[in-house]
């Protein structure tokens, strides 16, 4: 990658990639900012699903730990429905059975929640409850079948399965270390690679980018633990 020669070309056919398939992709990562206008999605705040030990009210950890007014993110969580306080290791995940299109099998898993869209219009940013149109668009991202390659490889139950926790949670392939948008989107990038140089360069911001494991943080950035496989209950899913 450090290599001078070519470095013009390298750059010129590899934006050139991007852009193509920037505007093949263009509708995974559009939302509305007004009734006419679009935005560009930079992140979405994905968050778990927790039970209230005291009513059985499910809530997401992000309404639990969150106080947006004070963008702080507390440690305890807070039931919205009865107003008990617990410790997360106190509580249960909230899980649901759903149908894997990916592994083309059932599956159980932990349950999340879109909660939050970070989003640009031109060079200003804004941020957004998801509405509507959102949420049938990750529907419609859940039946779209994905026909190019993708990695799908069972994890090896060794020290980090169970150090990091991924049994608890159901991680158990490949696939579920990305949503399907970045995942769909990975999957056509990747096939329109010709060179190692640029499947090295792609494979190695995916790993630190596109993850499930990238913690959401009210001060930023948004990065994975490092040396771990950690499944933080706030993710971002970065564009």
């Amino acid at each position: 990658l450090n290599t001078p020669e070519g470095q013009g070309d390298f750059k010129k056919f590899t934006s050139l990639i991007i852009s193509k398939t920037e505007k093949e992709l263009k509708w995974l990562y559009e939302t509305n900012h007004t009734e006419k206008i679009k935005g560009v999605i930079n992140y979405i705040v994905w968050s778990e699903v927790f039970i209230c030990s005291n009513c059985s009210d499910e809530f997401s950890f992000y309404d639990g730990a969150f106080d947006e007014r004070k963008n702080i993110l507390s440690s305890d969580l807070t039931c919205p429905n009865c107003g008990s306080v617990n410790k997360k290791r106190s509580l249960e995940r909230a899980f649901e059975a759903a149908y894997d299109t990916l592994l083309k099998k059932p599956i159980k898993r932990v349950k999340q929640k879109a909660v939050s869209i970070n989003y640009s219009v031109g060079t200003k940013r804004h941020t957004k409850k998801p509405d509507a149109d959102d949420l049938s668009l990750l529907e419609k991202i859940e039946r779209f079948e994905l026909t190019d390659w993708f990695p799908a490889d069972e994890i090896p139950q060794i020290e980090r399965f169970f150090k990091d926790g991924l049994h608890l949670i159901n991680i158990n392939n490949t696939t579920q270390f990305y949503t399907k948008r970045n995942l769909i989107a990975a999957a056509k990038l990747y096939q329109k690679l010709t060179s190692n140089r640029q499947k090295l360069m792609f494979t190695s911001f995916c790993d630190r980018h596109i993850v499930k494991r990238n913690r959401w943080l009210p001060t930023g950035p948004t990065r994975p633990l490092n040396n771990t496989l950690y499944f933080p209950p706030l993710f971002a899913e970065v564009n």
